[in-house]
Parts: structure tokens; sequence; C-alpha cells
């Protein structure tokens, strides 16, 4: 946005980013079961280009709600589109069929993702 309406960043564009993450910790220290308000927080350091701390919090949702399918399904995506990691996005899925595996709707994500994941190599070979 900033560059849109062409705002110059300041030196105080790092601190209040910092000071909207500490709100965010604050608000995950009290509601650790709120998934809607992990994956908030999860596009808000998207948004501010902070990889290493989406990696970290993804890792710590889904740590903090094992049987929620939503915190999973993001890391996995994030994994897969963003950092272009399907070993990884195979693993999380993996591990939350272990915690979740009566779940249908994560089989069913799983599923297309090793259907894609297949597809993809075999275009790979064609090409």
């Amino acid at each position: 946005r900033a560059k849109k309406v062409s705002i110059k960043r300041g030196p105080g564009d790092h601190f209040q980013a910092r000071r909207i993450a500490a709100l965010y910790e604050r608000a995950l220290s009290r509601f650790s079961d709120d998934s809607r308000l992990w994956l908030d927080y999860v596009s808000y350091l998207k948004k501010t280009n902070q990889p290493k701390a989406v990696g970290r919090v993804l890792a710590r949702a889904c740590r903090a709600n094992a049987t929620s399918l939503e915190p999973w399904l993001a890391a996995a995506r994030w994994e897969l589109k963003d950092r272009g990691n399907a070993t990884a996005a195979r693993r999380l899925l993996q591990r939350a069929l272990r915690f979740n595996g009566e779940k249908h709707e994560l089989w069913s994500h799983y599923i297309a993702f090793e259907l894609s994941y297949v597809d993809r190599l075999r275009k790979r070979s064609v090409a």
C-alpha cells in the first residue's frame, strides 16, 4: 500500500510492526486455543514480510491446536506454495493425520496433495 500511495517508509515502521506483533502475542497467551487468531497473526506476518516468524508461529499454532485442522492446513499450504517445499508439506499433513486421523476433510486434503504432487512429477518427467 505504501508503494501505491507513495508514502515514504520511516524508521518508526519497524517499531509499529513489533508493537502489533507484541499485541498478537499477548492475545495468544490468553486465547491460545483460538485458531482464527493464530491465522490472523500469520496473515499479518506474511503481509509484513517476516517469513521466519511465519514458520515459528505456524509451528506454535499446530502445537497449541493439535486437534484443529486450520493451523495444520495453513502450515502445509505455506510450506508448499510459499516456500516450495513439498516434503515438509507432506510431513506436516502426515503429522496432522496422526492427531486427527478420523477427520475426513483432512484425508481429502492429503489425498489431493499427493495427487497434485504425482501430477507435477509426471509433468516434470515428460518435459
